[in-house]
């Protein structure tokens, strides 16, 4: 360490951008670090909690180890911490019928309440023999929605998780087990969501079930038609899942309501899902707002007063507070109307 503090502090400052920012290598496999891993639950009103596929590990900051070394290194990354940019990455590994297992790289946590860009890189696994049955859930489809899955909920909940308590889960403490509030914290610019190809060249026969399981639950999984499509390649099926399910609670959805709007209220330009970094799908959530409340206020019946009220007070609101999102003001979400509708 002695080398270190001789050279000028230009280059000690490159150095210890370097490894700040670099990204965490990505776990091998669900079966590294499983042991780490901590359950996401939601907790339902009447205080039940439910399992929401999401298995998260608590993320490390190499620039803690840096700011121990001692008082002068300290102090150098003290003071370039500020300037470093708060865009953050997560690798999820989508373990089928377990659920998300993200893995966080961030080299600075936001200041404010405003963060950079959110960038999701999504790899597909089937669940190893050995992995523990307390890994294996084997959740298909969500009984109430029945378009639902461990799929979506997983990928949901990573999101509104992250607009609630910002990169990593780190604030509060994802121990707590709440649900996305009113209150959400964070803003961010937009979110990426970038699904490759899965490692090994292998084929995976569905998206939704280990394809162990495959020919066991395909009557069961007709309703999904594009899982096992084997005309396109997994990530590519995968993308048009997330894809259909954004276009869905982006649309003000009677049973998605509250999933959708927190995108709105939180995330300043657009949410891309692309395939090995590809652009397949863009939300720009501005356009899609205007194209939303022009069909709303057209098709929901003046007998559906409460509702029809609801999305107009919420208009109204959402519209000053994604302007002052875009001019980077301090925003309160203290007036917030109401949703009649039930939580989710």
């Amino acid at each position: 360490m002695s080398f270190l503090l001789e050279i000028p502090l230009e280059i000690r400052l490159v150095v210890f951008r370097w490894v700040i920012c670099s990204l965490n290598m990505p776990p091998s496999g669900p079966l590294e670090n499983r042991a780490d891993r901590k359950i996401l639950q939601d907790t339902e009103a009447d205080g039940k909690c439910t399992y929401v596929g999401v298995w998260y590990l608590v993320p490390t900051n190499p620039a803690l180890t840096l700011l121990l070394v001692n008082r002068q290194i300290h102090n150098e990354v003290k003071g370039l911490l500020p300037s470093l940019s708060t865009d953050c990455h997560v690798d999820v590994m989508y373990v089928k019928e377990s659920g998300a297992w993200p893995t966080w790289s961030i080299a600075a946590l936001p200041q404010t309440r405003y963060t950079g860009s959110l960038y999701a890189t999504v790899r597909t696994f089937d669940p190893p023999d050995i992995l523990e049955n307390m890994y294996r859930h084997r959740v298909i489809v969500d009984g109430e929605h029945r378009s639902s899955t461990v799929l979506h909920w997983s990928f949901y909940w990573i999101l509104a998780k992250f607009l609630d308590y910002g990169p990593g889960l780190l604030r509060p403490s994802p121990s707590e087990h709440s649900r996305p509030t009113t209150s959400s914290r964070y803003v961010v610019n937009e979110v990426i969501i970038d699904v490759v190809a899965p490692s090994g060249g292998s084929g995976h026969k569905s998206i939704l079930v280990d394809d162990r399981r495959y020919e066991a639950t395909k009557k069961e999984l007709e309703r999904f038609p594009i899982h096992d499509n084997a005309s396109l390649p997994i990530e590519e099926r995968l993308a048009i899942y997330l894809s259909g399910y954004l276009d869905r609670i982006l649309s003000f959805d009677i049973n998605m309501v509250e999933r959708g709007l927190i995108l709105y209220e939180q995330v300043i330009d657009r949410v891309t899902v692309a395939v090995n970094g590809k652009e397949f799908r863009v939300f720009e959530l501005e356009a899609r707002l205007r194209k939303e409340e022009a069909r709303w206020r057209k098709e929901i019946p003046d007998s559906n007063e409460k509702m029809k009220s609801f999305l107009e007070k919420w208009t109204q609101w959402v519209d000053e507070r994604r302007q002052k999102m875009r001019e980077g003001s301090e925003i309160d979400d203290a007036d917030k109307p109401v949703s009649p509708l039930p939580s989710f």
